[in-house]
């Protein structure tokens, strides 16, 4: 009943939750929200928001990134990336603006100002 209808599209977002695994590489739209875990490479228009037990195995490209899991890999945001204190980050960043709350791990390069991202 629903395909075709682009109405509903509007201000979706994509979730990955909580005991869920997924391996591969994906391309959102919108904001994505993960809380499992994630192997591959992502590409997300909107914004990406990762919970505490996330874990991300692969790069991420977004328009902003809120972290509070553990990436391995790098993250390119054409906006801000904060990491919350519960974030591990084990590779490059590259963002407009950066928080990093106390407590966060971060361990590689960052590239601040006008970012690669989308």
């Amino acid at each position: 009943m629903l395909a075709g209808n682009d109405k509903h599209a509007k201000g979706s977002m994509t979730h990955i939750g909580p005991g869920c695994s997924f391996q591969g590489n994906i391309d959102v739209p919108h904001d994505l929200f993960i809380y499992g875990d994630f192997t591959g490479n992502i590409v997300c228009k909107g914004n990406i928001s990762l919970g505490t037990k996330a874990t991300i195995t692969g790069n991420i490209n977004a328009k902003s990134a809120v972290i509070g899991g553990k990436i391995e890999g790098d993250l390119i945001c054409s906006g801000t990336i904060e990491l919350e204190s519960s974030a591990q980050l084990i590779g490059d960043l590259s963002a407009r603006e950066l928080i990093i709350h106390k407590g966060a791990q971060f361990r590689g390069k960052s590239s601040m100002g006008e970012s690669e991202g989308n």
